[in-house]
This record gives structure tokens, C-alpha cells and sequence, in this order.
């Protein structure tokens, strides 16, 4: 019997059980294109898609993944994704402060009862009720000094991203991401009265000039 180097090729994938060039390539550009994971039967699809003649269980698909795609991982039995260091870019770097945010309870969004406020105009509307801290250290630093915060980033729905800190003998370092820094106070801990805000002089792209610094007892 003949065969053709076509049909050899599938044969001899077949018998060390790896996926072709082809379908490594097709499923790492899809993983990449779905932002770094991608459910299992889409995968499953992806590959089969690019041999006719070919035509993997989804168990098989997954055993071939594993042994021909470097890194490559199942995520809760649902998804699969390729575990590599990715490039650090202001869009990875937004992502991951998100994902870090939502793990930490004082960002979560706070309600200051705006809604018993009788006869509330567009100012008290413009009021996003939030928890910031004013006194930090940095995480993981063997100099545990501490800063005083003279403003935040806040966005429409509470989170902060980004705080200016005045370190000691009068340093000031502005967008220090917000997972980067551990709270000694927050709002909540202060004495004094604080006035609420909104996003205005608080947005992200805020230039320094926009930015009201405040000092903290």
C-alpha cells in the first residue's frame, strides 16, 4: 500500500502524539487573540480546524497540547492558556491592577448614604463614595519608611489605581501602583472631617498640575 508524504507525516505525529507546527500555531494565535486563555472546546475546535483529515477527541487534543506547546496549562477544567511572562505594557499593566484590585477589600466601593441626602444636586450626584489610603509603606521594602499620600487616581466605580506618596525628607513619587503599597492609615482611620469627590482631578491621566495635593495630620 502507497501513502502519501501527507498521510506519513499524520501517521508519524500520530505515533509521538504532538501536534503539527500548523496547529500549534493556529491554537497559540487563537489563546493570544482571546488575551491569553481560551475554553476547551474552542480549542478543541481550533486545532481540528486546520486538517480536514484530522479529527482529535478533546482528550486527545489536550494530551498532543501538552506535549508540543511550551508552558501550555488547563485552568479550572474549563480553559487552557499558555503560562509565559508577558510583555509589561500599560494595557497588561491596567489588567493586572484590576485583577489585584478586586482582590483587596478597602477598594471595594463604599456608600456614604448619598441616598438619604434630601434635595441632592449634580454635585452630590458627581460624589463616588470611596476608601484611600493616606499613609503607606512600600510592600516587601527592607526600609519601612512611611509615606504621607497627597492624591489618588479613582475611577467611576471607586477603584484606585495610582497614588502620589511624599516619602520622608520630602521625596515625592507620583503613579505608584496601588498593589505595590501597603496601608498604615486610611480615610476611614482619620479624625479630622474629609471632603468627598468624584473623578474630577482624579482621573488617571490627570497632569500634575490638575492634582490637589493634601496634607495629612
Amino acid at each position: 500500500m502507497k501513502i502519501t508524504r501527507r498521510q506519513l507525516k499524520i501517521l508519524l505525529e500520530q505515533e509521538v502524539e504532538k501536534l503539527s507546527d500548523e496547529e500549534v500555531a493556529a491554537a497559540e494565535k487563537k489563546i493570544d487573540a482571546e488575551g491569553g486563555a481560551l475554553g476547551k472546546d474552542d480549542f478543541v475546535k481550533t486545532v481540528n480546524d486546520v486538517d480536514p483529515d484530522v479529527n482529535y477527541s478533546e482528550e486527545e487534543t489536550l494530551r498532543r497540547a501538552q506535549a508540543s506547546i511550551e508552558d501550555f496549562k488547563l485552568h479550572k477544567a474549563t480553559d487552557v492558556y499558555t503560562d509565559r511572562p508577558k510583555e509589561i505594557n500599560e494595557a497588561f499593566l491596567s489588567q493586572l491592577i484590576r485583577e489585584e484590585l478586586e482582590k483587596v477589600g478597602f477598594y471595594k466601593k463604599y456608600s456614604y448614604g448619598l441616598d438619604d441626602i434630601p434635595n441632592k444636586t449634580k454635585a452630590h450626584d458627581d460624589i463616588i463614595g470611596h476608601t484611600w489610603l493616606t499613609h503607606v509603606k512600600r510592600k516587601d521594602s527592607a526600609l519601612n519608611e512611611v509615606g504621607e499620600v497627597l492624591w489618588h487616581s479613582l475611577d467611576e466605580s471607586g477603584h484606585i489605581a495610582f497614588y502620589d506618596v511624599e516619602w520622608p525628607e520630602c521625596y515625592i513619587e507620583t503613579n505608584i501602583p496601588a498593589m505595590l503599597l501597603e496601608k498604615v492609615k486610611d480615610s476611614d482611620d482619620l479624625d479630622e472631617m474629609h471632603a468627598s469627590h468624584g473623578v474630577k482631578g482624579h482621573d488617571l491621566n490627570s497632569s500634575i498640575e490638575q492634582r490637589r495635593y493634601k496634607k495629612w495630620k
